[in-house]
């Protein structure tokens, strides 16, 4: 069965994910932001994606 994270589980892997990938010390705030952009970037891929599929249904 699939692991359900929390935001803030969320948010921690983020962290960890990124803080190695810069010398400044990240916050929870700055992870926050990150996964809200991490998710709006997926989103507009879908949106991008079902734009794509009606736009074929309707030739």
């Amino acid at each position: 069965m699939e692991k359900i994270f929390t935001k803030e589980e969320l948010i921690t892997q983020v962290l960890e994910v990124f803080q190695s990938k810069t010398s400044q010390t990240l916050t929870r705030q700055d992870g926050q932001i990150m996964l809200q952009n991490l998710v709006h970037y997926f989103q507009v891929l879908q949106d991008w994606e079902q734009s794509k599929i009606e736009k074929k249904s309707h030739e």
